[in-house]
């Protein structure tokens, strides 16, 4: 009786295990699966991303031959555009300057000739009728008289009386109304007033009486021309000086509200870091101010 009790619960058992073996080897089999699977899967994106990596790799250079290209392009675009504005606009501001400096250099020469001309020509009129006028005052005196000495002044009227009136234009042509002004009204119109007593001793030098004191007037007259003239002299020198200097000599400008025209973009960006700007200065040709 005990031998036919235990008998149904070992096929129990047996049946169970047989199930649970079963579905083990189910899973087992199952997990094989998937992981076959998997690995398939991931083997063809790991062949996918090789052969986009080959491509990719292949296809690089040219891609940056093409970017190099791209890059050549555009720099020759610009350099031939915007170096060529700029160097345009660097060869007009020279051609500008140089045109300024011919010029003013051209009108200092033309100063300076001037200054030689009238100056020489002042001298060799106010020397003959200083002479002449002594040479009438010994001859009223002593009856001596040098004749050379009214060819002489006649020459040298005629000379200055030639070339007053190119003194006259030339003055104004160079903007130097002021020296014209000048020589007329200092310097011509005294000479011709004394001038023309001159003559009239010349015309009555026979006549010793009543001309003696009128010539000694005329040599005061005379040396006060001569300091004048001295004086003209001078000042139209320091005119040429600072033409001189104005074409061949810069000069240090020192920066300020009214100097900042005259200079670059980068010094005034630099003058804002700069604590004290009354160091920042540049040197320019006058002609650039």
């Amino acid at each position: 009786m005990e031998r036919a009790s235990q008998e149904p619960t070992r096929r129990a058992w047996i049946v169970d295990t047989a199930v649970t073996l079963a579905v083990w080897g189910e899973r087992q089999r199952a997990l094989k699966r998937d992981s076959v699977v998997g690995s398939a899967k991931t083997l063809t994106q790991a062949h996918v991303n090789l052969t986009s990596y080959t491509q990719a790799k292949q296809n690089a250079p040219e891609k940056s031959v093409m970017l190099q290209i791209i890059v050549i392009v555009i720099s020759f675009i610009l350099t031939i555009v915007i170096g060529g504005k700029i160097a345009q606009a660097r060869q007009q501001d020279s051609w500008i300057a140089q045109q300024r400096f011919s010029g003013e250099e051209k009108e200092y020469f033309e100063l300076k000739e001037l200054c030689d001309e009238v100056a020489s020509s002042l001298g060799t009129r106010i020397y003959a009728m200083r002479r002449l006028t002594l040479q009438l005052i010994a001859y009223v005196r002593h009856a001596k008289f040098d004749q050379s000495a009214v060819e002489d002044y006649r020459v040298a009227v005629k000379s200055w009386n030639e070339n007053v009136n190119s003194y006259y234009v030339r003055f104004s042509q160079l903007g130097l109304g002021r020296f014209r002004y000048r020589l007329e009204s200092e310097l011509h119109d005294p000479m011709r007033k004394q001038g023309d007593l001159i003559d009239n001793a010349i015309y009555k030098k026979e006549e010793k009486s009543g001309h003696v004191d009128g010539l000694r007037s005329v040599v005061v007259e005379l040396n006060r021309i001569n300091a004048a003239s001295l004086d003209f002299n001078k000042s139209l020198l320091q005119d040429v000086h600072n033409k001189r200097v104005k074409i061949y000599f810069p000069k240090r400008i020192i920066f300020s509200r009214d100097t900042m025209s005259t200079f670059s973009t980068w010094i005034l960006i630099k003058a804002i870091f700069v604590v004290d700007v009354n160091r920042i200065s540049v040197v320019r040709s006058p002609l650039d101010s």
